[in-house]
């Protein structure tokens, strides 16, 4: 799924998804889970790793601030998505954020403005 956006499987064609470290550079994130939710069976799970907008004020305003140049340089890369929202929009356990269950969000190894990550093992509804 090079775009993620014209999976080559089936609807509802395997028990779950993996999307680690892709939706910072898609270039429609939104259709993109849409698609990744068509999938998995009902039930299923999407797991998810990715980098995003960092909780701290300071953090986040850095990224806000190197993020056109990031794009430059990283394929397109953005700093400043939040991972969780997109993909509770898409419809992963009820598009709401307080649905999602199993979430963990924390600042990995390497300069904080680009490894604030979210790892969520959500259920498509």
């Amino acid at each position: 799924m090079l775009d993620g956006q014209s999976p080559s499987l089936d609807d509802a064609s395997c028990g779950g998804a993996v999307c680690t470290l892709a939706r910072c550079t898609i270039a429609d994130p939104p259709t993109a889970l849409a698609q990744a939710r068509c999938v998995p069976r009902p039930g299923g799970r999407l797991h998810l790793l990715e980098h995003g907008l960092a909780p701290d004020p300071k953090v986040a305003a850095y990224q806000h601030r190197v993020e056109p140049l990031q794009r430059r340089v990283a394929d397109g890369c953005h700093l400043t998505r939040d991972p969780l929202a997109l993909v509770t929009g898409a419809g992963f356990a009820g598009g709401d954020v307080g649905d999602v269950g199993d979430v963990e969000r924390i600042y990995g190894a390497g300069p904080r403005p680009r490894s604030y990550l979210t790892r969520t093992a959500t259920v498509r509804t």
